[in-house]
């Protein structure tokens, strides 16, 4: 694939530190993909830095929205962006530098395969790694990912993950006004649409490292949402295969 036929979408909110060394990394990296980042008025000028990337790169785009709306939204706007501008991938990352830009670099340079829906960086596969995370943290993502992918029937290992690369052609049957809006659960959404499908999926390995500037959007709570939701999406996935005997 063309590296130009894939679009980057960053969702950002009081993320001006981290978006400057992204922004860094971005405008020297050797692939030309399209990155469009999705800023909620951010109060700490974050939608301002990336304006003026705009304006020396045409790479860079962005959507500055008038108020606080969630990460759910604003990754869900960006594929639709990607169905809208025709484009062949949509990759998601955060902006907090957890996720390392050099790893898509890697599975673009591989050359992604268009018979795989989705490409899914994992924490948990040979090669994955996670630096620097808290290990409370670390124990409540590692129970939350075990119990979300029983409850999913999947063998996939990083069902939350957030590092994903979609092939948009993939996603022209996705029901979006349909997808919860509230917190991380939208993932499992995403995911469980796929596993339906019988979707290829693939994992690739990536370096999950803790932020650098600011502070972690991870709680317990986002934990009992999301296995609220993958229980609710395991049984709707039983219910089907059950129908289907």
């Amino acid at each position: 694939m063309s590296s130009d036929s894939l679009l980057l979408v960053i969702p950002t909110y009081q993320e001006s530190e981290n978006v400057k060394a992204l922004l860094s990394e971005i405008l020297n990296s050797s692939l030309s993909y399209s990155v469009l980042f999705i800023d909620d008025s951010s109060p700490d000028g974050t939608g301002n830095v990336v304006l003026d990337a705009t304006k020396v790169n045409s790479r860079v785009r962005l959507i500055s929205r008038s108020k606080r709306m969630g990460v759910a939204s604003a990754f869900l706007l960006g594929l639709r962006f990607a169905i809208d501008h025709q484009f062949d991938w949509v990759a998601c990352m955060d902006a907090d530098q957890s996720h390392k830009l050099q790893d898509l670099d890697l599975m673009i340079k591989k050359k992604l395969n268009s018979d795989i829906s989705l490409y899914i960086g994992s924490r948990y596969i040979e090669g994955g790694k996670v630096l620097g995370v808290p290990k409370s943290r670390r124990i409540l993502s590692i129970f939350g990912n075990l119990l979300a992918r029983r409850a999913l029937l999947t063998e996939t290992r990083d069902v939350t993950g957030g590092f994903r690369i979609y092939n948009v052609s993939s996603l022209s049957n996705l029901e979006f006004e349909n997808l919860s809006l509230g917190g991380y659960g939208f993932q499992l959404q995403i995911l469980k649409y796929f596993l339906t499908l019988d979707s290829q999926i693939v994992e690739f390995p990536i370096e999950f490292k803790a932020r650098v500037y600011g502070s972690s959007k991870m709680k317990v709570k986002t934990v009992v949402e999301v296995l609220s939701v993958a229980l609710k999406l395991g049984f709707q996935i039983r219910i089907r295969r059950w129908f289907r005997r």
